[in-house]
């Protein structure tokens, strides 16, 4: 991030801050249906998180960020991870840190007690 910038996630939510404002960057909608693979849903909506910042950084600097023309936002999975970075998969400009993510699916711990009724579908 350029100095002075810094994003916070609050769930579903992104924040963008600089210190002088904040602008959020919302993703619950990237989540919902059409139906997808859980992996191809997971890697779509971090790049929409990527290019979302990208465009918020680009407004409030006023030039292109990353500098680095190639630059585009990416992600790939690879190794039981997803990676996000700005630029070429083999030199990537920015890199977050690697998501854990298994795509099968899980029932939340306390959702459902035994003997409750299931939620209906």
């Amino acid at each position: 991030m350029p100095a002075g910038f810094h994003v916070e996630s609050h769930g579903l939510t992104l924040v963008l801050s600089d210190g002088a404002g904040h602008a959020p960057v919302y993703l619950a909608g990237v989540l919902e249906p059409p139906p997808q693979d859980p992996t191809d849903r997971a890697m779509h909506a971090g790049l929409e998180a990527l290019g979302r910042v990208q465009a918020l950084l680009m407004g409030r600097l006023g030039r292109k960020w990353p500098a680095d023309a190639r630059a585009a936002p990416s992600a790939r999975f690879e190794q039981g991870a997803i990676r996000l970075f700005y630029g070429e998969a083999e030199s990537p400009v920015l890199e977050l840190n690697p998501i854990v993510f298994d795509p099968t699916p899980h029932e939340i711990a306390g959702a459902n007690p035994p003997g409750a009724p299931s939620a209906p579908v």
